[in-house]
């Protein structure tokens, strides 16, 4: 009886005290660590000119800051899903991670007004700058860096 009710106890441990770790996935289905990581979020669109321009500047910067705890990811402002999103994604060459819709729904952010709009987020998920309009790859590192190290120097 004492095995059946420790067991019983760790299983219902287990199913309410789900890490976050891995708690979000991208549009393939992969997981995508996201605590402890700073965020930068690009909400984009296929119908959207400057979103479809700035695409390789967001390879290109989630490649390069892949290991520095810098999450790089896409948020499709029309919510497309399954199949829908994974052919805008290879229409469009995207080559970092899109939330899915469900691991949408659980970092909150607010729907931007125009397009495209980025977010960058502390690791904690605090959203400490919007860029709107068309960026670079070095305007976006600007900015991250600086509310990074800003941050930092105040710890």
């Amino acid at each position: 009886m004492h095995n059946k009710t420790r067991f019983l106890s760790l299983l219902f441990i287990g199913m309410f005290n789900i890490s976050t770790a891995h708690a979000f996935q991208d549009a393939y289905g992969n997981p995508i660590v996201w605590e402890d990581k700073w965020k930068v979020i690009n909400y984009w669109a296929e119908w959207c000119g400057p979103c479809r321009r700035e695409i390789p500047e967001f390879n290109q910067l989630a490649e390069e800051l892949n290991n520095e705890q810098i999450l790089v990811a896409g948020v499709n402002f029309d919510n497309l899903s399954s199949d829908n999103l994974i052919q805008a994604l290879v229409n469009l060459d995207i080559n970092f991670p899109v939330l899915d819709p469900i691991s949408l729904k659980k970092i909150n952010l607010p729907q931007p007004v125009v397009l495209p709009t980025t977010y960058i987020l502390t690791p904690d998920g605090n959203i400490v700058s919007t860029l709107v309009g068309e960026q670079t790859h070095n305007s976006i590192k600007n900015s991250l860096y600086k509310f990074k190290n800003s941050i930092s120097e105040r710890n």
